[in-house]
């Protein structure tokens, strides 16, 4: 019989107490899934080619004016 359930984990030795429950195999342990990665493709074509090539210069202007230290 198996229930999920969300939990946030005050403190350390919260976690510490799960891992402990998890090694005497009471209960498992599951990491986090990222549901909704980023996609950046769907913003693709919003901006006009024209605005867009105006943008980049913009930005290759401003990189430029910033003092390289490295």
């Amino acid at each position: 019989m198996s229930h999920f359930i969300s939990v946030k984990i005050n403190t350390p030795q919260g976690l510490a107490l799960l891992k402990e429950l998890e090694e005497v195999g009471v209960i498992t342990l599951e990491k986090p899934t990222i549901k909704h990665p980023f996609n950046g493709k769907r913003f693709r074509g919003i901006v006009p080619e024209s605005e867009s090539e105006r943008f980049n210069n913009h930005f290759n202007n401003i990189r430029a004016e910033w003092e390289r230290d490295i």
